[in-house]
């Protein structure tokens, strides 16, 4: 058989392309008990909670690329990201580890952006931040982080789409800017610092292809959400001291804030730009 070369070249003219990922616009944010760590302080239980994102069923025959933002706490934040589903008793205690995440700890007015790939393994409903706990968390008090889910998507192969179906390319190589936050056979793969990537040898047939961006945010932004939450608790703190509600009733409309979904606002996806140049057997 014949070898067939080309180049394929998204360019900066392209603009937004929802070709490349189709967004999902429905989580529900969600808090679930730790199942392996009770949590006591002091001599009352309290049992940890763990944030997380409950959706519809992740598909098995689809790759995912997921982002959110993770505020700086005065203290370090260990989270193992994980693939499980919310009602634990309906699959037993199966569950998928995706990465571990560090964020250090700064500022409390600064944010943290997270992002990486996945393909589930089994079917999920749920995508779970566990927080590592330290002493302070039994000693004085549970960390309840914040984080704003911001993006989640199906990824599209960009080999079925724009150059052939049921193709396998033998080598590939990209060109674009650092970082380029690409999905190669499922993997997360980013450009080195060189911007560029290749896979040369033919050893690794290469099936699946794509590049990934995060949205643009056409609506709400992290300061919108901020001031939000900054009049939400003075209206709280109000409702306390006036004695509508208690103070257990205003620590779990604290706790509901923690997190926020982003993903129902409107978005459009621009592909920042690359040139793929490949050979494939024809």
């Amino acid at each position: 058989m014949a070898y067939i070369v080309g180049q394929y070249n998204h360019n900066k003219d392209s603009g937004d392309d929802g070709s490349y990922i189709d967004l999902i616009t429905s989580g529900t944010v969600r808090r679930r008990q730790n199942q392996s760590d009770s949590g006591v302080i002091g001599s009352f239980l309290n049992p940890f909670k763990d944030e997380c994102i409950q959706l519809g069923n992740l598909s098995t025959s689809e790759y995912y690329y997921f982002r959110c933002q993770i505020k700086r706490l005065a203290s370090e934040q260990i989270f193992y990201v994980k693939l499980v589903n919310y009602d634990a008793s309906a699959a037993g205690s199966v569950e998928q580890y995706i990465k571990t995440i560090t964020v250090q700890g700064g500022k409390p007015d600064e944010w943290v952006s997270v992002e990486c790939i996945f393909h589930p393994i089994v079917q999920f409903d749920c995508i779970l931040f566990q927080l590592q706990r330290t002493l302070d968390d039994y000693r004085i008090a549970a960390r309840y982080p914040k984080i704003a889910y911001q993006e989640l998507g199906t990824i599209n192969d960009v080999i079925g789409m724009k150059i052939a179906s049921d193709t396998k390319l033998l080598k590939i190589g990209v060109q674009s800017h650092p970082g380029l936050v690409m999905c190669i056979n499922g993997e997360e793969i980013h450009t080195s610092r060189s911007g560029i990537y290749e896979i040369k040898n033919g050893v690794l047939p290469v099936n699946f292809f794509s590049v990934v961006n995060a949205a643009k945010e056409n609506t709400t932004t992290m300061q919108d959400w901020m001031d939000s939450i900054g009049s939400q608790s003075v209206t709280i703190e109000e409702a306390v001291e006036a004695g509508t509600i208690t103070r257990d009733q205003a620590t779990a409309k604290y706790e509901a804030m923690n997190n926020r979904s982003f993903f129902g606002t409107s978005k459009t996806v621009e592909i920042d730009p690359f040139i793929l140049d490949y050979m494939y057997e024809g």
